[in-house]
Order: structure tokens, then sequence, then C-alpha cells
């Protein structure tokens, strides 16, 4: 037993693992939008290089998002199984429903866009903004999930009506004097 709560020791590391995985995941897709709008707008850049920029970076971003989200569903899998917390289960919930939603925009979105830019330079079609704003929604939503899993992986226990076994204090942090006996 650890220090922390009372829970094992390899419960806090998956615990912590979950926490690292989420927020990890959330930045790297705050910059990859950030850098990519910053792509898509720049007047420089020919549709041709931004249609090859897409097929470049894309399966990377889901392949990242895969592996940071398959990691953070398996940890909060184990931490609901063994945890039992209610809060666990909606966590799980949360990242099952992302990871589902990431793997159906890259199926499903993605690659029919990824169709119509091939070869690069093509001009837009009604499909392709469809498409597109389809893929904003999907991952915003995405993100949203990892988001709101992410702040309750990293809220305090107690919050959520979680009953953590008894630790006893290292410092007592009383202010009335104790009296000589």
């Amino acid at each position: 037993m650890s220090a922390c709560g009372g829970q094992p020791r390899w419960i806090e590391q998956t615990a912590s693992a979950a926490r690292f995985l989420t927020s990890f995941w959330l930045g790297a897709a705050a910059l990859f939008v950030a850098a990519g709008v910053r792509e898509v707008t720049t007047p420089e850049l020919s549709d041709a290089v931004k249609d090859l920029l897409v097929s470049r970076r894309f399966p990377v971003f889901y392949g990242f998002q895969w592996v940071c989200l398959a990691g953070a569903i398996s940890c909060a899998g184990v931490l609901c199984c063994f945890r039992k917390w209610g809060r666990d289960c909606v966590i799980f919930g949360l990242l099952l429903l992302a990871g589902t939603l990431a793997v159906g925009d890259y199926l499903l979105v993605y690659r029919p866009l990824l169709e119509l830019i091939t070869p690069p330079g093509q001009p837009r079609c009604d499909a392709f903004d469809a498409l597109h704003k389809t893929s904003e929604i999907v991952n915003s939503v995405g993100w949203l999930l990892v988001f709101v899993a992410a702040c309750l992986l990293h809220a305090c226990p107690q919050a959520f009506g979680c009953q953590l076994a008894s630790v006893p204090q290292l410092v007592s942090l009383e202010t009335t004097p104790k009296s000589p006996a």
C-alpha cells in the first residue's frame, strides 16, 4: 500500500498513466490543430501542397491519437474493474466513446476525404466541404470527451464520494496548544 489514498501502488500508477495519456493527447491535438490551421490558411502554399500535407500529417495524427487513447482506455478499464468507483466507469465510457469516434472519423471521414484530394491540387467539391465539416465536429466532440475524462481523472476522488482508506496524518494542524499533563 502507498501513502496516497490507501490504494495499491500499481493502481495509483495506472491512474497516473491515464492522467498522463489523456493530458498528453489533449495538448498534442491542440498543437496539431493550431499548426494545421496556420498551414491551410497560409497564402504562400498552393492547394496541391496543402493537400499533400493532409496526406502526410493526418496518418501520424490518427496513429498518435489511437496509441494515446488505447492506453488511456486500457488504464481506465483497469481502474473501473479494480477500484469500482462510479467515476472510473464514467471516465472509461467517455474515453471509449472518444476512441470509437476517432476510429469512425478515420474510416468514414478521413479516408473518403483523402480520395477527394488525390491527386493533390484538385478543386474542392461539396462532398469535400461536408466531410471536412463532419471531421471538425467529430474531432471537437472527441476532444471534449477526453477533456472531461482528464478533468475527472485529475479531480480529487473525495469530491465524487469515493471512499478512501484512512491515512494517518504526518503532521497535526491543530492551532490550540495542548495543556501540559
